[in-house]
């Protein structure tokens, strides 16, 4: 009796365990990583050179609120691409920042990405675009150094002027804006293509892994949508381009959040 018994046991355990295999523990956290958010979105090195030649931070918020722009964000999923808006901040020792802020409809804003840029020495400029982790992933930077006779923005930024910033948001939309709806990603990265293969300026080599988990308390602090609501589309990985090395690489600065939405 026992001979039988014994192996019908070990067999009800097995198939217990089996069936408990994929439950998650009691209390545990998991983290959800949208694996589009690295190629359709706001692709970082082309929101870069989209900066590079824009004449104003205004010039640059209607640029990248029209149809077949690079912006292909879709945060809350309601099939219509996110209005982006962009202030304009000043950093230390000189440097300016500019925030590119995705506001929802219950007035939450996210800020998507920031982009610092100084004047360097030798009349070489230099610029950094860190992306939200919520939405690209832990440490998802770009970063390029350009002369500064070729940028049309900082002709505008490094010259005496009121800061800009939007007065723009959610349902408060400026005349030239109609919504639209997002591309599909072969699309996208056609678009993405010409601002990305002929670069201003020579950029960083590209490092070889980048996590995708949270973000650490060093990391840039951003504003983001309500946690309980999925990010959606945005974000992108590294490119090559010919002539210069491009990247994302990490980067261990810290940021504050934007003063001013």
């Amino acid at each position: 009796m026992k001979k039988i018994i014994w192996p019908l046991l070990v067999g009800v355990l097995l198939v217990a365990c089996s069936n408990n295999s994929d439950r998650p523990l009691p209390n545990a956290t998991v983290t959800v990583v949208d694996e589009g958010a690295k190629d359709a979105g706001l692709d970082l090195q082309a929101l870069g050179e989209l900066v590079k030649k824009s004449p104003s931070p205004a010039k640059l918020e209607e640029a990248l609120n029209q149809p077949g722009s690079i912006n292909n964000l879709d945060l809350d999923h309601d099939g219509k691409v996110d209005y982006i808006k962009v202030n304009e901040e000043t950093g230390d020792g000189g440097k300016k920042d500019l925030k590119f802020i995705d506001e929802a409809a219950d007035g939450t804003k996210t800020e998507v990405a920031d982009v610092t840029i100084d004047r360097g020495s030798d009349n070489q400029g230099n610029m950094n675009v860190a992306g939200n982790q919520n939405i690209y992933g832990n440490n998802n930077t770009y970063q390029s150094s350009f002369p500064i006779g070729e940028v049309l923005m900082m002709a505008y930024l490094f010259a005496p002027h009121p800061l800009y910033y939007s007065p723009f948001g959610f349902g408060a939309y400026p005349g030239y804006y109609r919504p639209y709806a997002p591309v599909p990603m072969a699309s996208y990265r056609t678009t993405v293509n010409t601002y990305t293969s002929h670069p201003t300026g020579t950029l960083a080599k590209p490092a070889p892994s980048r996590s995708l988990s949270g973000a650490g308390s060093s990391q840039k602090s951003f504003g983001v949508r309500n946690s309980s609501k999925p990010v959606g589309s945005g974000g992108f990985g590294s490119h090559s381009s010919s002539g210069s090395s491009s990247s994302y690489h990490s980067s261990s600065r810290s940021f504050g959040r934007s003063r001013r939405h």
